[in-house]
C-alpha cells in the first residue's frame, strides 16, 4: 500500500492509538497516524492517514470535527463520562426547547476551554490521565476552541437525558463541553 487515508469505524473499549497499533502490526506498515482523539469509551468514524497519505494529516487535522452523543444529568463523574467514579450528584429539572436553545447559543463561537485531567495532553512529558490516576491535579491552560453548530434535545422524561449535536474545531473535549452544558442548565 502506498498511501491514503481509511475511514475506521472505531469501536468502545479501545483507544485511537491501539487502533492504530493493530493497523500497523496487521499490515507491516510503517506510518499511520489518526486525526484526532476518540475517547477510549467513543464509538465512531476514526479517519487514519497510512503512509504516504500522512503527508496531508496536518491540513486534515486543522479541520472542524462533528460528533453525536447523549448527556446524562444529575450526576458528576471524576472522567466526566460514565466510566468515571460519581463525585456529585443533583436533581434534576425539566427543561424546555426554548432553554436548550438559548443555552445552545450560548456556547456558540470561539472560547477558551481547559483539558480535562483524565486526557492525553502532556505535561512535562506525562499524560494527564496518568497524574489523574495518581491522584495529582494539576493546573491546566485553557485552549482556544469554536463551537460552529450545537443542537439539544430532550431524550428522555423528565429531561435525564438530552441528545446533542456539536460541529467543533480540533482540541474541543465534548466531556468538558457536556460539564458546562450541565452547568449552564
Amino acid at each position: 500500500m502506498s498511501g491514503g487515508i481509511l475511514l475506521v469505524d472505531k469501536p468502545g473499549g479501545c483507544t485511537s492509538a491501539e487502533v492504530v497499533r493493530r493497523l500497523k502490526r496487521a499490515h507491516r506498515l510503517r506510518s499511520v497516524g489518526h486525526l484526532g482523539t476518540l475517547d477510549p469509551m467513543a464509538t465512531g468514524l476514526l479517519p487514519l492517514c497510512i503512509e504516504s497519505g500522512t503527508r496531508i494529516a496536518q491540513f486534515l487535522a486543522a479541520e472542524s470535527k462533528a460528533y453525536i452523543g447523549r448527556i446524562r444529568f444529575g450526576l458528576a463523574t471524576d472522567t466526566l463520562d460514565v466510566t468515571g467514579q460519581t463525585v456529585r450528584t443533583s436533581p434534576i429539572r425539566a427543561v424546555s426547547d426554548a432553554e436548550l436553545d438559548e443555552v445552545s447559543r450560548g456556547f456558540l463561537g470561539d472560547r477558551m476551554q481547559v483539558p480535562p485531567m483524565y486526557s492525553a495532553v502532556k505535561i512535562a512529558g506525562r499524560p494527564l490521565h496518568e497524574l489523574a490516576r495518581e491522584g495529582i491535579d494539576v493546573e491546566r491552560a485553557a485552549r482556544p476552541i469554536r463551537i460552529d453548530f450545537l443542537k439539544l434535545r430532550p431524550v428522555t422524561s423528565p429531561d435525564a437525558e438530552i441528545a446533542f449535536e456539536v460541529h467543533c474545531t480540533k482540541g474541543t473535549y465534548v466531556r468538558v463541553l457536556a460539564e458546562e452544558i450541565g452547568d449552564a442548565l
